[in-house]
């Protein structure tokens, strides 16, 4: 069905408004439109012409935070291995993450080395631009940052809490024993951020019981997996 939306302009540009029909296609749509076309100063002068362009795709929700699950997964995964945990604790967020890496694409090799690696942080969420993160007094930093970006994403709501909950996890491994939390030890450090994925991975397995329960059983049994791995292995 037809649906009514206006372009505005940014500041700063031309006072330009525009409006027109655009039928919605729940798999997505795509188009353009001119909206102002100026008149030759001169002859043989030219013609400005502004458009604009636009592309919607649908929202979804699950895929998302199945992906989010799956990557918390690959981390407690290459966290519980003993492998990464035997490099310098220079080097070791850098070795999981290539761990990581290779778990997510079926044993692909990372396309990056650990020469130079920046020194890991018991209390930092992994993934691509998460700010997120518990300091070395035990204090939660840059929530409200987060929670600004990911509501600009729209993101699911089971995603940012297990996000939260990871952190919420470190906040208390922190106040429980905050000389060790701060201290390089990459086994301490290892199993912190297990425990913390698994924790967040619980919490989005809740929502997705909630909203998406048909794809939830091969997740929780990989889940099951790697923490029995982990806990027989200590």
């Amino acid at each position: 069905s037809g649906s009514q939306t206006t372009l505005t302009a940014p500041p700063n540009s031309r006072g330009l408004v525009a409006s027109w029909e655009l039928t919605i296609d729940p798999k997505g749509f795509a188009g353009s439109a001119l909206v102002d076309e100026s008149t030759p100063a001169f002859n043989g002068g030219y013609k400005e012409k502004t458009s604009a362009e636009w592309s919607f795709r649908p929202a979804a929700p699950c895929d998302r935070v199945k992906d989010a699950i799956r990557h918390d997964l690959a981390y407690a995964e290459a966290y519980a291995d003993a492998g990464p945990r035997r490099q310098s604790t220079d080097s070791y967020l850098c070795y999981v993450d290539r761990a990581a890496y290779a778990i997510l694409r079926h044993g692909q090799a990372a396309p990056f080395p650990c020469d130079q690696p920046p020194k890991p942080g018991a209390g930092d969420s992994d993934g691509a631009e998460i700010e997120i993160g518990v300091d070395g007094n035990c204090e939660l930093q840059h929530e409200q940052e987060y929670l600004d970006k990911m509501a600009g994403q729209c993101a699911p709501e089971g995603e940012t809490a297990g996000v939260l909950a990871h952190e919420a996890v470190h906040v208390k491994q922190c106040r429980n024993d905050k000389q060790r939390f701060n201290a390089p030890d990459n086994d301490y450090w290892g199993d912190t951020e297990v425990r913390a994925h698994l924790a967040g991975v619980r919490v989005m397995l809740d929502w997705m019981r909630e909203n998406c329960p048909d794809d939830i059983l091969p997740l929780e049994q990989r889940m099951q997996r790697i923490e029995n791995t982990w806990r027989n292995s200590r």
